[in-house]
């Protein structure tokens, strides 16, 4: 499994390119393994946990230690309570499928992964 397979365009960010019903049939270890390596493409694709550069939270405004407790709704980053607490309202005009994907997400424990897509 590899992340731009999951993107229109062959590009892994933004996720306006993102293939939701896909990402939808994969198991939960999968699930979750592929939104740690997406989370981890911010690292890389932005420079965060290098160089001083550490995102914050958009809702408590606290910083977010790794891509396991990052969270990305629509150009926010979020830690895994957060989200939870705003993604339904934020999600409520998004597609069925949309919506399952950020239910999933919700649900997500990244905690002890480590990316390997």
């Amino acid at each position: 499994m590899k992340i731009d397979d999951f993107f229109e365009r062959g590009s892994s960010l933004p996720i306006h390119h993102f293939k939701f019903g896909k990402a939808l049939t994969l198991s939960d270890e999968d699930f979750a393994q592929l939104y740690l390596a997406i989370m981890t493409e911010y690292k890389v694709h932005n420079g965060w946990w290098s160089e001083k550069r550490v995102p914050h939270c958009n809702e408590c405004r606290e910083e977010i230690s790794g891509p396991a407790e990052l969270r990305r709704l629509y150009g926010k980053s979020l830690h895994p309570d957060c989200f939870r607490k705003v993604y339904q309202e934020e999600t409520k005009h998004s597609h069925k499928e949309e919506k399952q994907y950020w239910e999933r997400v919700a649900a997500l424990d990244l905690t002890g992964l480590e990316a390997r897509v």
